[in-house]
C-alpha cells in the first residue's frame, strides 16, 4: 500500500536541510595578498565491471581539476570559482565565501 504525499514529503525534509545547511556561505571582503591555480589529479567512479573471470571491478577515468584559491593578507587560503580568481588583483579587496 503506498505512502501519501505528504509522508513523502516529510521523510525528504531532514536530509534536504541537511544539505542545504552544508552549503551556507558567509560573504566576506578580503584583500588579497596571492593568487595560486592549482590542478589536481582525480580518479572519477564510472561504474563498475565483471571481469573474464567473474570479478567485479570498479571502472574509473583519471581527470585533471583546476582549482583557483586567493591569500589574504592574514594568510588565509580561499578556494573561489574561476571568475572571481580573475578579477582578483593583489592589494585589492574582493568578495568571497568562507
Amino acid at each position: 500500500m503506498g505512502q501519501s504525499p505528504v509522508v513523502h514529503r516529510a521523510l525528504l525534509l531532514p536530509p534536504l536541510v541537511a544539505l542545504l545547511a552544508g552549503c551556507a556561505c558567509r560573504p566576506a571582503t578580503v584583500v588579497v595578498d596571492r593568487r595560486e591555480e592549482r590542478t589536481r589529479l582525480d580518479s572519477e567512479f564510472r561504474g563498475v565491471r565483471t571481469d573474464d573471470l567473474g570479478r567485479v571491478g570498479e571502472v574509473r577515468r583519471d581527470r585533471l581539476v583546476h582549482e583557483w584559491w586567493l591569500r589574504d593578507t592574514q594568510g588565509r587560503w580561499h578556494l573561489v570559482d574561476e571568475e572571481t580568481y580573475r578579477a582578483a588583483e593583489p592589494g585589492r579587496d574582493i568578495g568571497v565565501c568562507l
